[in-house]
């Protein structure tokens, strides 16, 4: 979402992150279902 500065950190796995971050959208954006361009800008996104 644009001006959300949510991060997730110390997810153990990719896994991990997504469900935190399906939860974020959920509870504060009103989003059911992350759409597939957003969920590969994450993975995109991820630091190690």
């Amino acid at each position: 979402m644009p001006n959300c500065s949510f991060e997730v950190k110390n997810a153990s796995s990719v896994d991990e992150l997504m469900t935190i971050l399906g939860a974020h959208a959920k509870h504060a954006h009103n989003i059911e279902k992350i759409p597939p361009d957003v969920v590969e800008k994450v993975k995109k996104a991820i630091k190690p």
